[in-house]
């Protein structure tokens, strides 16, 4: 048997995404309330999957806004990430200067809410441009445009500027702890449903010691352990090895 309810790769989304209610909830009230939001979490954490929930749903919190995804990730120049701004903003201009991206923002009226992952990449080059934070911190002040950026770090680490406001001074901080002991079994017990295969308690607690309770992590190891259960090869007590952070 291949087949797994635990997902070893990729995002998290629709039926299979579990929990983090409490911080969505935070997150939409944030967004909202035209502030913007550092969503933090160590790797692993399951940020990419969270950030893809909001982006995919958030139309429904606040009807009349455009909203845009960009992974930082798939970028390579400071122009095509002004690009990506554009096409959030639906507008067709190949002018990506700092000069036009400026006056394309005063000139905005409608409402964009950008969500915006691996967001650390703007602690780095081409991407920490203090001109561009600038330009960014001094029409957020209008509250036509939020972004909701999923980082490793925190914003005062990442947005770095001498120009102008202090862009991180925006930033509503939302951390992502790894799932409580509580919320994994729940997990596992949850994915569990149905498959036939049953995790014993000293097994799913060995899953929840190796994986820190990071959601990657935890189904990556719960999905090994249901493929040997399957095939009935499985141990009587679930070898694990802790998950370096």
């Amino acid at each position: 048997m291949n087949d797994t309810p635990f997902r070893i790769s990729g995002r998290v989304v629709g039926e299979q995404f579990f929990g983090r209610t409490e911080t969505i909830r935070t997150v939409v009230q944030h967004l909202r309330g035209k502030s913007n939001v550092a969503l933090l979490g160590a790797p692993r954490a399951g940020k990419t999957s969270l950030l893809t929930v909001l982006f995919r749903n958030y139309r429904h919190a606040e009807r009349d806004a455009q909203t845009w995804f960009i992974d930082l990730r798939d970028l390579h120049t400071l122009d095509e990430l002004i690009a990506e701004f554009y096409s959030g903003m639906k507008l067709t201009t190949t002018n990506y200067s700092l000069r036009d991206f400026a006056k394309q923002l005063k000139l905005w009226r409608q409402r964009l809410v950008v969500f915006i992952d691996n967001g650390e990449h703007f602690a780095a080059p081409p991407f920490n441009e203090e001109a561009f934070f600038a330009v960014l911190a001094t029409h957020m002040q209008s509250q036509t445009v939020s972004l909701c950026v999923a980082s490793t770090m925190p914003p005062e680490s990442v947005f770095v500027n001498r120009i102008g406001l202090p862009l991180h001074s925006y930033f509503a901080r939302c951390d992502l702890p790894p799932f409580s002991p509580m919320e994994c079994e729940e997990f596992i017990h949850k994915r569990l449903q149905w498959t036939g295969i049953h995790f014993s308690d000293a097994e799913i607690m060995d899953l929840i010691k190796a994986s820190g309770g990071r959601p990657a992590d935890l189904q990556r190891l719960a999905a090994d352990l249901f493929r040997l259960k399957a095939s009935g090869n499985a141990p009587s007590r679930v070898q694990t090895t802790s998950v370096k952070k």
